[in-house]
């Protein structure tokens, strides 16, 4: 019994993990172009899957939040630095504005819930009896929030050197915190 609600529990994990990559992907897609390379839906299917997997390893390992924001904001670099032509700045700022979407959906999901309904965190953590209606709610509102940013106009910002730098200073410190 114990082993049936076990391997649920990483199914379940590993489709939300499909959803939230598919949500990067569409919004990188939509908003940098591709590089022209050989077999590039193939590799891409394979980049897609190893982010997947490799989310759920962090997950089924129960790694902290901020190593596993930090390790799929590398991720995501990388995935954009291969398959997208674009500056580095806004390649950076798309990755970054998804990451931030991630943080906000889950403190939606966590740090409010907790707070105003006294909801016991480990309730909604993986194994928690409330984390599949939680991680329903998290994967909607990040997809309100990617929504929300497909429907803003122009692929490039432009932004001058002080203004570069304190974006990425406050998406450092937001990301920290």
């Amino acid at each position: 019994r114990y082993g049936e609600v076990l391997l649920l529990n990483y199914i379940w994990e590993f489709f939300i993990n499909i959803l939230e990559t598919l949500l990067f992907v569409i919004l990188i897609n939509n908003k940098l172009p591709k590089k022209a390379m050989s077999m590039y839906y193939f590799k891409q299917v394979f980049a897609f899957i190893f982010i997947t997997g490799f989310m759920l390893l962090l997950n089924i390992n129960h790694a902290s939040s901020i190593l596993v924001v930090l390790l799929m904001f590398t991720i995501h670099c990388i995935y954009t630095w291969i398959f997208c032509r674009q500056t580095i700045m806004t390649k950076l700022f798309w990755n970054i504005l998804f990451t931030t979407s991630t943080i906000i959906a889950d403190a939606c999901t966590t740090i409010i819930p907790t707070n105003l309904f006294h909801i016991e965190i480990t309730d909604i953590l993986s194994g928690g009896n409330l984390r599949i209606p939680f991680t329903l709610l998290y994967i909607s509102i990040l997809t309100v929030i990617i929504l929300l940013l497909l429907c803003c106009s122009g692929e490039n910002f432009q932004l001058d050197l002080i203004e570069k730098i304190v974006f990425f200073g406050l998406s450092l410190l937001c990301s920290i915190i």
